[in-house]
């Protein structure tokens, strides 16, 4: 009997353990800091010694605490895998940075990412994850363990890349969300997601990232699910932007912005076409069509060079 501890009882937390609950050799445990929203009131000090694996699905500003918070208690053969997407804002690193820093000597640890929209996987709907690790023997076991599901896993080595594009993806989805705020036709939207992947693809590479990575579902896929989405926070937050309506769930697109223009500043490299229009739209705040509609009409050498 495989036992999995989900840290984060939020939408994502609770969608992986919908998908894992079906299956008769596992037994799962959930965790949240609001107990309430877990259906049996558990201690850390007890179900972390035991847990196989330990799904860490909070925010990237929270991940280095829930690490902390386990740390003591953590076994030396358990897996740690985030599903963070975003940019500690005090660190300035990607989720791949923060493990090395607290997570136990020793510890085998690995990124989940590709499309998996939370209320699709609910819906039991069909999605390719890929699980990035240095350790094979990490990637096996999670492919094992969600073997027969609906959300089948892939398996990488490129633990920077698929990093660095799900925070990319984010940030690119709140412009997709602008230019549908803006209401534009597909054509121009066609174009504008092309001149943003080609931007995307770039800067996972800046960052350290393979090139492989972008093209596949931790890359591409999740770019056009999170950027073309209605169940898309990010998308949804571009979109009130580009209305001029307020927004109040924080997005980590939104909240990774800053720190991926001060990584571009540190290496001297200019931030990027589309990538600085979202910047600004989203500092502005409101009335970003003379912002953002510039951006569109873009040298086809883009996708030339």
């Amino acid at each position: 009997m495989k036992k999995v501890l989900i840290i984060g009882a939020g939408e994502i937390g609770t969608a992986i353990s919908k998908i894992l609950e079906s299956k008769s050799d596992i037994k799962i445990h959930v965790w949240d800091i609001n107990p309430k929203k877990c259906l049996a009131e558990e201690k850390l000090s007890e179900i972390v010694p035991i847990a196989n694996i330990i799904f860490l699905c909070v925010p990237t500003q929270c991940l280095a605490d829930a690490i902390d918070q386990i740390d003591e208690y953590i076994s030396s053969t358990t897996y740690l895998v985030s599903l963070s997407k975003g940019i500690d804002p005090d660190l300035m690193i990607f989720s791949d940075g923060i493990f090395p820093k607290y997570a136990p000597r020793g510890v085998k640890w690995g990124i989940l990412g590709g499309p998996m929209l939370a209320e699709e996987l609910s819906k039991k709907s069909h999605t390719v994850g890929v699980i990035a690790s240095h350790s094979s023997v990490l990637r096996k076991f999670i492919i094992e363990l969600f073997y027969k599901t609906h959300l089948s896993i892939i398996e990488s080595d490129d633990v920077k890349g698929v990093a660095v594009s799900g925070v990319l993806k984010n940030v690119y989805a709140i412009g997709m969300g602008i230019a549908a705020g803006l209401s534009y036709d597909s054509n121009t939207i066609a174009s504008l997601f092309s001149a943003s992947f080609v931007e995307f693809e770039k800067l996972v590479q800046v960052f350290g990232g393979k090139q492989k990575t972008a093209l596949g579902p931790a890359g591409l896929g999740d770019l056009m699910a999170t950027g073309l989405s209605k169940y898309s926070s990010n998308r949804s937050f571009g979109f009130a932007l580009a209305r001029d309506k307020p927004f109040l769930k924080e997005t980590e697109g939104g909240s990774s912005l800053g720190g991926l223009a001060y990584m571009l500043k540190k290496k001297k490299i200019d931030p990027p076409k589309i990538f600085s229009a979202i910047n600004k739209s989203v500092k502005k705040g409101k009335k970003v069509k003379r912002i953002f509609e510039p951006n569109l009409f873009i040298n086809q050498s883009i996708f030339i060079n």
